[in-house]
């Protein structure tokens, strides 16, 4: 009885699994629903905060401006800017309106994580000289950003040392 109990729930599970997920309420001007992604920024400015033995809040003083010249270079000046609430999470500000990170577009998103990332380690770097290792990270990456994220890559080799492994032939020099 145990074991026949026991394939019952597994199936039950299997079935549960296999089946489509719930559609998403609509959002709140009954538009279509917007799928909400993971914001990255209370962690990583939990660890900036950590690096620069700093509060969150020094540590996101620290980095907003620089951070927000990646995003708005990045992104083709759709956001002009960023802000985080006391716990770190991110709001980007595009056409008057302040929208959640992990609402933006996944491109975006994804645009938003390297320029935080880069703020911290050129902020970092100036402080302690550390090696930054990449390894293929730009896959799936417009081909037009490759040249713009290559300069941003040798800035920060001017800064500390910069290892980046890829076979990608945009990043050839």
């Amino acid at each position: 009885r145990e074991v026949e109990r026991e394939m019952g729930r597994l199936k039950e599970s299997i079935a549960l699994a296999k089946a489509p997920p719930p559609p998403a309420a609509p959002g709140p001007d009954g538009s279509a629903p917007v799928e909400t992604l993971e914001d990255p920024s209370p962690v990583l400015l939990s660890q900036a905060a950590d690096v620069f033995t700093t509060d969150l809040l020094s540590a996101q003083a620290m980095l907003k401006e620089r951070c927000v010249q990646y995003l708005t270079a990045l992104t083709d000046r759709r956001y002009q800017g960023i802000e985080w609430d006391r716990e770190g999470k991110a709001f980007a500000l595009t056409a008057g309106r302040r929208v959640p990170v992990g609402e933006l577009p996944a491109k975006d998103l994804d645009l938003y994580y390297l320029a935080l990332r880069l703020t911290v380690v050129e902020k970092a770097s100036a402080r302690v000289k550390r090696p930054f290792l990449l390894e293929d990270v730009f896959t799936g990456m417009e081909e037009v950003k490759l040249p713009l994220i290559a300069r941003m890559l040798k800035h920060l080799g001017t800064l500390t040392q910069v290892l980046h492994v890829t076979s990608h032939p945009g990043f050839a020099q």
